[in-house]
């Protein structure tokens, strides 16, 4: 028990579950509770860019007029370069072709973020940081329909897209409000992968 971490999310669902069965409430009502987690781990990297980039990420005048639409521009492509989920799993529903791969039905086939979201073919420069790319007028994200899937694609995308979107941006227009921060010299400025993307050290940070 001493080496459990307590993850109040997972708390949080293990508690609501039960309930909702107990009292037949709708199961897709608590997917607004659960998909706090994506949010939860894709959060810290605008942040953490906010230190690598020595402050030059973030509107920090969060009154400023245009600053939410920077600010989501800014976590769309934290998503683009650390999508919250590195895989996705799918199952074919019967043999098909793809790109000259013969897939069987009834085989489980993985579509990677990562590797979608860095496509010279899809994106312009892909391994650096701009989030200018998602401004109307670029709209890279637009080159194709599954050329930005943090979140999944499709009739499959998470239901709870848009509303991580608003709670990041909420979140960002507080921080840069009521604070200024940066990375201790020491941090390695480096990203953990697995199993969910995350700066290293549980982004440690020093508030001025």
């Amino acid at each position: 028990m001493g080496d459990a971490r307590f993850d109040p999310l997972e708390d949080l669902w293990a508690v609501a579950a039960p309930c909702a069965q107990r009292a037949q409430v709708d199961p897709r009502r608590l997917c607004v509770v659960r998909d706090g987690a994506p949010t939860e781990h894709a959060l810290p990297f605008p942040v953490h860019l906010q230190g690598v980039h020595g402050g030059a990420v973030l509107a920090l005048d969060a009154d400023a007029l245009g600053a939410l639409a920077a600010h989501d521009q800014v976590f769309r492509e934290t998503l683009r370069l650390y999508p919250p989920i590195t895989a996705i799993p799918r199952r074919s529903t019967r043999a098909c072709e793809v790109l000259g791969h013969e897939i069987p039905a009834h085989t489980v086939v993985y579509l990677s973020p990562v590797f979608t979201h860095r496509m010279p073919s899809l994106w312009r420069d892909p391994e650096r940081f701009d989030p200018e790319r998602f401004a109307p007028h670029r709209a890279e994200h637009e080159a194709h329909p599954y050329a930005f899937v943090p979140f999944g694609g499709g009739a499959h995308a998470c239901l709870g897209l848009s509303f991580a979107r608003l709670q990041a941006l909420l979140v960002l227009h507080h921080v840069c409000r009521e604070a200024r921060w940066s990375l201790p010299a020491w941090h390695p400025r480096r990203v953990h992968w697995l199993p969910v993307p995350r700066p290293f050290f549980d982004l440690p940070l020093r508030f001025s």
